[in-house]
C-alpha cells in the first residue's frame, strides 16, 4: 500500500510510458468489468508523497529501506524507462531501489523458479480468455501445480484459492459474477501488486491490406485480406 500510494501518475507519462497508454490503479482489466457485469470498484489510493511517507513511518520505516527491483528491457513498450521512473518515485519516500535490468529470458526465469528469485519485479499480463479467472488463477492463486504459475509474489491465501477454484464450477452467471466482484474487492485491498498502466495495442499495415486488430494483440494471417 505504501508503494502504491507513492505512485505519481503524472510521472508515468510519455516518453517513459507512451502517450497512448492508460494509467491504472488495479489489475482488474477495465473491459472485463463490463464484460462480466462486475460491480465497479473505485480505486483511490491517494497518490501523494506525504501520505506515502506517513505510511512508511507507521510501518516502522521512517528512514526508508533498500530493495532490488528486477526489470526486463525487451519485453514491453518502454519497460526499462518505466522501471526507472518508478525508481525515482520511490526514492522520494525513502525507498532506495537497486534496479536490475536484463533481457526477458533471464528476467522471467527468476520469476518461474521455485521459490522465485525476485522480491520486487515488473510483469505484464493480458487476458486472452476475457475472464477474470485467468488473472486470479495465474497471479493470485498459491503456486501449486497448474495454479499460480506466474505468482512470484509468494502470496498465499487458502480462502482466496478456494474462491478461485469455485469459479470453474459455478454455472450460475449472477452468482459467478458476484464471486468475481468479491474477489476483486478483497484482492484490491490486499495490494499484492502495484498496477501501473494498460499498454495500448498499436498496429500498422499497408494501405492495400485489411488486417483486423484484435484486443488480445494477436495477428492471424487467415483473417488477413487484400483490398
Amino acid at each position: 500500500m505504501v508503494i502504491a500510494a507513492s505512485k505519481q501518475t503524472d510521472r508515468l507519462v510519455a516518453p517513459e510510458r507512451g502517450e497512448d497508454d492508460t494509467l491504472e490503479a488495479s489489475l482488474r482489466p477495465r473491459r472485463l468489468a463490463e464484460f462480466v457485469g462486475q460491480r465497479k470498484v473505485t480505486d483511490n489510493l491517494g497518490v501523494y508523497v506525504a501520505a506515502a511517507k506517513k505510511l512508511m513511518t507507521e510501518a516502522g520505516y521512517p528512514n526508508g529501506f533498500e530493495v532490488e527491483m528486477d526489470c526486463p528491457n525487451d519485453r514491453y513498450v518502454n519497460d526499462e524507462g518505466i522501471c526507472q521512473a518508478v525508481t525515482g518515485m520511490l526514492a522520494k519516500i525513502g525507498i532506495k531501489v537497486n534496479l536490475v535490468v536484463q533481457p526477458k529470458g533471464p528476467h522471467f526465469t527468476l520469476l518461474q523458479k521455485t521459490p522465485p528469485e525476485s522480491d520486487f519485479y515488473m510483469l505484464g499480463w493480458g487476458v486472452p480468455t476475457f475472464d477474470s479467472h485467468y488473472v486470479f488463477a495465474y497471479l493470485y492463486h498459491t503456486r501449486s501445480g497448474k495454479d499460480g504459475g506466474w505468482n512470484a509474489t509468494r502470496y498465499s491465501n487458502p480462502d482466496i484459492d478456494k474462491s478461485i477454484q469455485g469459479l470453474t464450477e459455478e454455472i450460475d452467471v449472477v452468482k459467478r459474477n458476484a464471486a468475481i466482484a468479491k474477489l476483486w474487492s478483497t484482492l484490491s485491498d490486499e495490494t499484492v501488486y502495484i498496477a501501473l498502466h494498460h499498454q495500448m495495442v498499436a498496429h500498422a499495415m499497408k494501405s492495400d491490406l485489411d488486417i483486423p486488430v484484435r484486443p488480445d494483440n494477436w495477428v492471424y494471417m487467415k483473417m488477413t485480406a487484400a483490398k
